[in-house]
């Protein structure tokens, strides 16, 4: 294994034992996507806590002159960048909780 700053690189032979172990196969220079897929999800969470989702009525509210379609679209384009600001906002709120209980 090759560590580089915040980083680890794991040689063809070390990735090709690690899978094995996984019950991957290799075959030839190729993996299946559906295992990628499997190993960059990880192991399904025992625990869900403050599960949030938000749907096109929910824009309406902040845009009462946009239709549903139209906030379906919005959400639709702009998933990403959303997710994105929700899990660093909830990151934030879980760092200030931790503070205030003194953990």
């Amino acid at each position: 294994m090759l560590k580089g700053g915040n980083m680890s690189f794991l040689s063809k032979i070390e990735l090709r034992n690690q899978l094995s172990g996984m019950g991957i196969k290799i075959e030839g220079n190729y993996v299946r996507k559906s295992d990628i897929e499997k190993i960059v999800a990880g192991p399904p969470s025992e625990f869900k806590f403050a599960e949030f989702s938000l749907e096109p009525k929910d824009i309406k509210l902040l845009r009462p002159d946009w239709d549903l379609d139209k906030c379906k679209k919005w959400l639709l384009f702009n998933e990403k960048f959303v997710r994105n600001d929700i899990v660093q906002a909830a990151f934030k709120i879980l760092e200030d909780r931790l503070k205030r209980t003194g953990n």
